[in-house]
């Protein structure tokens, strides 16, 4: 029986050369993963950091307007079905049992009187708001 040369068996890389690659794929896979995240987190705060900073509500004798970038909302008076307020929010419930919160701080302090008027004034005669610890007030 003849022997061949060392040189021509094919050699197998050593075990450890395999598991030193197995890490390196799974500690790459791991950073993709965590940069993914991250930039799919910044792009979606971002997306709605801008989408919202455009929000505009204008109060009128209509009633309240919702003012988004190429959207615009017109809540009639007769849409809602009651007024709080409690602690320097105004909460206007909507017959879904939703409503809108509107903060008086992000009111001008020389239009809070007219705006607390006419609130009063197109809701006071509808259905209170008793829910979440809002105190009811009606003129």
């Amino acid at each position: 029986m003849r022997l061949l040369p060392k040189s021509s068996h094919p050699q197998q890389p050593a075990p450890s050369i395999w598991m030193l690659w197995g890490l390196y794929v799974a500690a790459a896979g791991m950073l993709l993963t965590f940069v993914g995240m991250r930039l799919f987190r910044w792009s979606a705060w971002t997306y709605f950091h801008r989408r919202f900073q455009q929000t505009t509500l204008a109060i009128g004798e209509e009633g309240v307007e919702h003012r988004q970038p190429g959207v615009r909302t017109l809540f009639r008076w007769d849409h809602f079905t009651g007024l709080a307020e409690r602690k320097g929010v105004y909460a206007l419930r909507q017959p879904n049992g939703e409503g809108i919160i509107l903060p008086q701080s992000l009111l001008s302090p020389t239009d809070l009187p007219a705006i607390d008027r006419l609130l009063k004034e197109k809701l006071a005669a509808r259905v209170p708001l008793l829910a979440a610890g809002f105190e009811v007030k009606t003129a």
